[in-house]
């Protein structure tokens, strides 16, 4: 009987042993988990710094490309304008000047009917 208790009280301390090495273990895996959970919370924060961060830069971009866009615009806008100015007064030019040319050449005709004629 004694031997049997002893062996009881073997198996017992055995499982008392295991059962320690077993919580050990546990308090390991939450503590590396703590520090998991830790790093985590790191690289949450570097992710969130370096999303703000293209964030503005894609918005500066952004502006840069519609900028770029509205100023491509308004020079068009103004060659534009600027060819049709210069056609009108190319236009402009060319009929003033036909118009003194026929005055002249009237003139002159006038003149010339005039030693002749006269």
């Amino acid at each position: 009987m004694q031997d049997e208790l002893k062996k009881l009280v073997d198996k017992h301390d055995r499982d008392i042993a295991l059962l320690q090495q077993g919580q050990k273990k546990l308090e390991e895996n939450v503590n590396s988990l703590s520090d998991l959970k830790s790093d985590m919370a790191v690289l949450n924060t570097k992710m969130d710094k370096n999303e703000t961060f293209m964030q503005k830069q894609f918005d500066t971009l952004l502006t840069a490309i519609i900028g770029k866009n509205d100023q491509k615009e308004k020079h068009a806008h103004e060659f534009r304008m600027m060819t049709t100015g210069k056609i009108f007064g190319i236009i402009t030019v060319s009929i003033t000047s036909g118009g003194i040319l026929f005055w002249l050449v009237q003139q002159l005709y006038t003149l010339f009917m005039n030693k002749i004629g006269g």
